[in-house]
Formats: structure tokens, sequence, C-alpha cells
């Protein structure tokens, strides 16, 4: 998997970090951006996607390895990040993008998310695995790159994108049949 090479990667910025800073901090910090962002998206479209959602993406990427290198991994810290992620990348689809973004896609986006969030709680109930799969990693990076040009509101990469929110549907949707082939695999196991 790549979490042993992106923290080998991050362990010397890791490792300097100060105490105050925590992986639920910098997930939170992460989630209250989408404020600014929101307040800045119209009148200065470059500044909400690259000074503020860029920044705020890069965030994404420290707050599991930090987890992992302070040995803090908690199920509600996982709980947490993966719920700010959906918070601000389809807060800021709703709020700031649509109807730029069509409103089939948006509703798709969502919808799929909406019915893993409902797949991994029953899942939880039944004492599975909730972890994401492969295609919901891949899903939460294309769909913040789809929001993130989007958002700039340049029109060379406003094509783009469309075809990698699109995208981000498919994994969505390939991530879905995964979590619900859980439920097959365990009782073929039993």
């Amino acid at each position: 998997m790549a979490a042993p090479l992106v923290d080998r990667a991050l362990r010397p910025v890791l490792e300097r970090l100060p105490a105050l800073i925590t992986p639920n901090r910098i997930t939170v910090f992460r989630g209250l951006l989408i404020m600014p962002i929101l307040v800045l998206h119209r009148d200065h479209p470059l500044i909400a996607g690259f000074g503020i959602f860029l920044p705020a993406m890069v965030l994404d990427a420290f707050d599991g390895p930090l987890a992992r290198h302070r040995g803090e991994v908690s199920e509600s810290g996982a709980f947490l990040d993966a719920t700010v992620d959906k918070l601000f990348l389809h807060g800021l689809l709703w709020l700031a993008l649509v109807p730029a973004v069509p409103v089939p896609l948006a509703a798709a986006l969502t919808g799929i998310d909406l019915l893993l969030t409902a797949v991994r709680a029953v899942k939880r109930h039944r004492g599975l695995t909730m972890r994401s799969n492969i295609f919901g990693k891949v899903k939460t990076i294309v769909m913040s790159f789809g929001v993130g040009f989007a958002l700039t509101q340049a029109p060379w990469l406003i094509m783009p994108a469309m075809l990698l929110l699109g995208l981000a549907a498919l994994f969505a949707g390939a991530s879905l049949v995964g979590q619900l082939g859980d439920f097959f695999r365990k009782q073929d196991a039993s």
C-alpha cells in the first residue's frame, strides 16, 4: 500500500511538528477552511482554488501519516478525517460549484457517498472493516482535483474538472460495489 511510502517521505516534516499540532487538529482546521473558500470563490476564484483549497488538500496528506508516526491512530480520528473529507468536498460542490457542475453529476457523487456512509455504518454494526478501499481513496483524490479545478473558474480547467468529477463518480460506484462485496466475502468465509 502507499501509506508506508507516504509516511516515509513525510517523516522529516512530521518529526519537526510540535506536539500542539495533532492529527485531529489538522483535520478540523482543514474542514474550517471551507468558510474562506465560500466567501472568496465568486470574486477571487484563483485565491479560493489555489490559495486555500490546494493547501487544504495538502493538509489532508498529513493527518494520517502524523497519527501513524505518533502512534495516535484511532477509529474516531479516521471517522473524523472521512467526515471532513465528505463535508468539505460535497459542501463545496453544492454551495460553490452547482450549477457550474451539472446537478445530476453532483447528485450522483453525493448520493453514492451517502450510500457508502450507510454501508459502512452497517458494516461497523456487523463487525466488518469500515476502511475505504482503493477505489474510495482514488475517488477522493480525483474528486479533489475536480473540485479544485472547478473552483478556479479558469476556462481551460472547466472541462478537465467535469471529466475528473465524472471519473470520481465512477470510482465512487466501484468503491460502493467493493464495500457491498465485503458482506458476501464475509459470509463465504464463514
